[in-house]
C-alpha cells in the first residue's frame, strides 16, 4: 500500500511512505527470508522508491530460486531489466508470467509491463500486439495507452499512435 500511495502521487509524505514499506518487506522477511511475495515486495520498493536496483534484482533472483514459477517475480524482474536497458534478458521472464497466469484479473496489467520489456529489447511488433491486448481488457489503463502510443510510433503505424496519445 505504501509503494502504491507513492508511485500513484496519493502520498501527502513519499519519503515516510517509502521508509514505512521497506520497514514492512524487512519485518516480513525477519520473519521468513525465503517468503517469495516478501522478496518480490522488497524487490518492488528498491526499484521504484529507493532507486537501488542491484540489490532490487538480487531480491527478485531469489525469489525466484524459491519459486522459480512465480508470475509477480517474474514481471518485476523482467521490468527492472527493461529499466537498466537489459530488456533484451527481461523477455523470457516476461512471456514466464503471462503464461503462468493467464486469467489473472489484472492481466492487462501483465500486458502493459510485457509490451514495455519488449519495446526496451526492440521488438516493437511484439510490444505492438500486447500494448493491444492490455488495451482490450483495460482500455482506461493509462500505461497500457502510453505502451500502445510508443509501441505503434516505433512500429510506423503514426496514425495509430496518435489516437492512443489522443486516448491518452
Amino acid at each position: 500500500w505504501h509503494l502504491l500511495r507513492v508511485v500513484q502521487g496519493w502520498s501527502d509524505d513519499p519519503l515516510k511512505d517509502s521508509e514505512q514499506a521497506f520497514e514492512c518487506t524487512a519485518r516480513a522477511l525477519d520473519i521468513d527470508p525465503t517468503h517469495t511475495l516478501a522478496l518480490v515486495s522488497e524487490g518492488q520498493v528498491l526499484t521504484h522508491l529507493n532507486r537501488r536496483l542491484d540489490e532490487a534484482e538480487h531480491r527478485y533472483d531469489t525469489a525466484l530460486e524459491v519459486n522459480p514459477n512465480d508470475a509477480n517475480g517474474r514481471m518485476s524482474k523482467a521490468m527492472l531489466l527493461a529499466f537498466v536497458d537489459r530488456g533484451a534478458e527481461g523477455i523470457n521472464d516476461a512471456k514466464r508470467s503471462l503464461e503462468l497466469s493467464p486469467l489473472d484479473p489484472h492481466r492487462f496489467l501483465n500486458l502493459a509491463m510485457a509490451a514495455g520489456v519488449n519495446l526496451s529489447a526492440g521488438d516493437n511488433d511484439t510490444a505492438v500486439d500486447l500494448a493491444r491486448a492490455s488495451y482490450k481488457l483495460n482500455r482506461t489503463h493509462t500505461s497500457t495507452l502510453r505502451m500502445l502510443a510508443v509501441a505503434e510510433q516505433r512500429s510506423g503505424n503514426l496514425e495509430l499512435a496518435k489516437k492512443a496519445a489522443g486516448e491518452l
